[in-house]
């Protein structure tokens, strides 16, 4: 039997080492990606987090992708199985020549998409690499833009917390294309996860597709090699982790109160988004529920309860 949702408060102190941990890892990795690639060896978020509440379904948060207990273990066996193969299709592919211009805040601009004035701001924390990141963007997104995104009622923001290093580098390709095509190429990603994300030759496929997006060799070459905007994406992911107590993904937080972990499917966020509208007074739950139960009557009714 499933266990109910509860409420407790987000400590900053929640699960930061396995973090740290993975933090340490890729910046390990991307060193170590610097020093093969050179051919030798020689702002933050500032919310009140004690008086956010994350609503977590336990049973749902040991199913997702990677848990915080486990995330040093998976990146150790995933890098260790495709590091070596990336950094050597990189180095034979090295562009001569001067690195291009780089916007390097830019890159680290949010994506999002909708209206900045929504009455519900949904911030995502996904890792490409992440089957149930890809499950929520394959069978659940299209109809949250619809309904909730492209009416007003939703501004969406997508933020990168990969879990291991081809996670790391597909962030990175991202957020190097212009910001109109992030979207789009992350949808891409999470499409065709089959294709990429557990084969040691994955940076073919990024690079290839970055072509067709308008980012070419030498601008690839650049950006995966851009220890700034690794680092960075590293440092957002630790602000993450302190403002919401991420140990999973994917993590959804709704108006900065409300904190979901897992993969889910449109009826809950639904409940969940109507809930939040509700208490803005943007609209009223069609069916004659109160948001809060209708959320947790279609959990039950997913669960077999």
């Amino acid at each position: 039997m499933r266990m109910k949702e509860r409420a407790i408060t987000v400590s900053k102190k929640n699960s930061a080492t396995p973090i740290i941990a993975l933090i340490l890892l890729i910046i390990l990795g991307g060193a170590g990606y610097y020093i093969y690639n050179q051919g030798g060896f020689g702002g933050t978020v500032e919310t009140d987090t004690a008086d956010i509440t994350a609503e977590v379904d336990m049973d749902t948060a040991a199913d997702s992708e990677t848990d915080a207990t486990d995330i040093s273990e998976t990146v150790a066996e995933d890098d260790m199985a495709t590091s070596n193969q990336a950094e050597q299709d990189v180095s034979n592919n090295a562009a001569q020549g001067d690195e291009p211009g780089f916007d390097l805040d830019n890159a680290l601009s949010p994506r999002a998409i909708g209206n900045p004035d929504a009455p519900v701001v949904v911030k995502e924390f996904a890792s490409m690499t992440c089957g149930h990141c890809g499950d929520f963007h394959r069978n659940v997104f299209d109809q949250i833009k619809e309904e909730y995104i492209d009416t007003g009622k939703v501004y969406f923001i997508m933020n990168d917390f990969p879990l291991n290093g081809p996670a790391v580098h597909a962030s990175m390709v991202a957020r190097c294309l212009p910001n109109a095509r992030y979207q789009s190429f992350i949808e891409m990603l999470f499409d065709n996860q089959d294709k990429w994300a557990y084969d040691a030759g994955y940076i073919n496929y990024l690079r290839q597709n970055a072509a067709l997006a308008g980012l070419g060799n030498e601008a690839f070459d650049a950006c995966i090699g851009n220890d700034d905007l690794r680092d960075g994406l590293i440092n957002q992911m630790k602000q993450a982790q302190n403002n919401y107590a991420i140990n999973s993904t994917p993590t959804f937080v709704f108006n900065e109160t409300t904190v979901h972990t897992g993969a889910r499917n449109y009826e809950f966020y639904k409940g969940v988004i109507e809930a939040e509208l509700a208490k803005a007074g943007g609209t009223a739950v069609d069916d004659g529920s109160e948001p809060a139960q209708k959320a947790e009557a279609d959990e039950s009714a997913e669960s077999g309860e």
